[in-house]
């Protein structure tokens, strides 16, 4: 099930993934929301997307299944009015009909059922149904990424590639009736815990403590080695936002 794919990495998951940029933000607001609209946002894990969401005042309902990044977001999201967590999945949020303006999801939608995820977001909407998907991932045309990539694919088998929702075969094709995107390009900045960090912090990685973590992290830090600047490293993201209305 992928509501566990994230077990026991709430803590490594909140402290070492990037935030989102705050253009992506000006542009989202007020031409597909506004502070007053109520938003559901789904996988909404730890609730890195879903803070920025409450900084602007809205009322959100953060929808998560994993009980470990449920927990975290109730400790980091307890202090705003408007955090609603609900514990339950993208295909069955269990939101009352059309309770909703506008839903986002962000660094979770390839995880879902996109059809049935689809008739959940008409349902739970109170006009038409109008969505945002997000990604953060590493710019592929950088030498160094490929290099990382080149890397995952050699020892983590559950590894399929840092494109995200920029690929096509994310099902966003698919999933809008209508829809644009908007790119942003900003570059992570790591020392070797924090680089460390964002590696294990993915569902493809295994624990450290395991064999199999011990040999990742060894090529991990001669990764870090070869490609840092003093101690530090810096890697291209691309944040990428598909919005518009559902199929």
């Amino acid at each position: 099930m992928n509501e566990e794919k994230f077990s026991g990495k709430a803590e490594i998951y909140d402290k070492y993934r990037p935030s989102y940029p705050s253009g992506l933000f000006d542009l989202l607001y007020p031409k597909y929301v506004t502070p007053q609209s109520v938003i559901a946002d789904v996988g909404s894990g730890t609730g890195k997307f879903a803070k920025l969401l409450l900084d602007r005042g809205n009322t959100v309902y953060c929808v998560e299944p994993n009980a470990d990044m449920m927990h975290k977001a109730e400790q980091l999201l307890s202090g705003y009015d408007g955090f609603l967590p609900v514990c339950a999945n993208a295909e069955n949020t269990t939101l009352p009909d059309a309770s909703v303006n506008f839903i986002t999801a962000a660094q979770a939608f390839h995880w879902f059922d996109k059809r049935r995820f689809a008739d959940e977001c008409k349902r739970i909407s109170k006009d038409k149904a109008v969505c945002a998907l997000v990604w953060n991932a590493y710019d592929a045309k950088c030498a160094a990424v490929k290099e990382l990539e080149a890397l995952n694919f050699s020892c983590l088998p559950k590894f399929k590639g840092f494109a995200g929702g920029a690929s096509p075969e994310s099902g966003v094709l698919d999933f809008f009736r209508q829809y644009e995107t908007f790119t942003f390009v900003q570059d992570s900045i790591f020392d070797f815990d924090a680089f460390a960090g964002r590696c294990f912090s993915s569902s493809y990685s295994p624990s450290k403590q395991s064999e199999e973590g011990k040999r990742y992290l060894a090529l991990v830090s001669d990764f870090f080695k070869k490609h840092a600047n003093g101690d530090i490293i810096s890697l291209p993201v691309l944040t990428v936002c598909h919005v518009g209305s559902v199929l």
